[in-house]
């Protein structure tokens, strides 16, 4: 069993002997915080869903009865999915690339009519992570949402352009911890885990249950999880990224 205490980070020590097949154990973090909040069922929403199992920060959720909303733009992807979870009535899929537009996750979310504060939104597309949970009405009792690990020391965010394309040989992608760790404390979210690639927030309504960070320590993120950047990846320059984006 995780203790509480043991929240604050997914290290691959902690999860040994738990099924696990998110990359770091997030899945078993997730798993433990909706116990601790005395949740077994509920919908979860994945943005970003691959196949519905690979690497999936969400999926065991759904194999032990969570419904859920899976989003994907990758046909060849979505259909894995469809295939897998084809058995079941209660998790719904589309293949879209979110954007803010006639593809908004609100949109989505609101033709399949789901809870307000539906149980678990993971966010995972290595591109505009920060303006999805940005603009999103409902409020999860927890979101999962990867990080930029290239930019640890700085307080940014790739910029909302549809002509953005992701390059996986750059530091172009995504948000840094600060921007989204900013953003979580305005929509009312404490940090209770910090994995290698990804943040956990929890509903304020729940996170007195846990230990949370009270901010972002670059220092301690690299030394926690050896993240060294920019390894293979290159250094694009500063105006390729909004600084300090507007949480409001």
């Amino acid at each position: 069993m995780i203790q509480k205490k043991d929240l604050k980070v997914c290290k691959k020590e902690i999860i040994i002997n738990q099924e696990t097949i998110s990359q770091n154990g997030e899945d078993i973090f997730i798993r433990e915080i909706l116990n601790t909040i005395g949740i077994k069922k509920g919908i979860i929403v994945d943005v970003g869903s691959w196949d519905g199992w690979h690497l999936s920060n969400v999926a065991l959720l759904l194999r032990d009865g969570f419904g859920g909303v899976l989003i994907e733009g990758d046909k060849s992807k979505i259909n894995k999915s469809k295939e897998r979870w084809k058995d079941r009535n209660d998790i719904y899929h589309f293949e879209q690339f979110v954007d803010l537009e006639e593809n908004s996750l609100n949109l989505i979310l609101d033709s399949v009519s789901i809870p307000h504060n539906f149980e678990v939104l993971n966010i995972d597309i290595d591109s505009f992570d920060f303006w999805i949970w940005k603009s999103i009405k409902y409020k999860p009792k927890i979101v999962c949402i990867e990080y930029n690990g290239h930019r640890v020391d700085y307080d940014v965010t790739i910029p909302y352009n549809l002509n953005w394309q992701y390059n996986s040989n750059s530091d172009n992608y995504g948000a840094s911890p600060k921007s989204l760790f900013r953003l979580g404390k305005h929509k009312g979210y404490d940090l209770v885990s910090i994995s290698k690639h990804n943040l956990i927030f929890c509903d304020v309504e729940y996170s007195h249950m846990f230990e949370t960070f009270s901010k972002i320590s670059p220092s301690w993120i690299k030394n926690t999880f050896d993240v060294r950047p920019w390894g293979h990846r290159k250094k694009m320059p500063d105006n390729h990224f909004v600084f300090n984006p507007e949480v409001k």
